[in-house]
């Protein structure tokens, strides 16, 4: 699901997106799968910072990072770093 809403950021439909990230998310956390709600967090930054809602992106984006750091998952965690990074970016736009 996170895939699909990938793409529906790389074509701009990023309402589509949010509704699957959000989906994702609640599976997730419905399961107790933290890692999978790490990546779907992370995602949701990345949909937040589309949007231009930069504290929200962080906010999540920060959860995520958590999440990482407690798995000792790097891959989650570089993803989590830049997105949040791209934030930073954003904002200084």
């Amino acid at each position: 699901m996170l895939q699909l809403a990938d793409i529906d950021l790389l074509i701009s439909d990023v309402p589509q997106a949010e509704i699957k990230v959000q989906r994702a998310l609640n599976l997730s956390r419905e399961v107790k799968d933290s890692k999978h709600e790490g990546f779907a967090l992370a995602a949701l930054g990345d949909v937040y910072r589309n949007q231009q809602q930069y504290p929200k992106a962080i906010e999540v984006l920060q959860k995520a990072l958590v999440i990482a750091q407690n798995l000792k998952d790097r891959k989650l965690e570089a993803r989590s770093r830049f997105n949040m990074s791209a934030v930073y970016y954003g904002q200084a736009q």
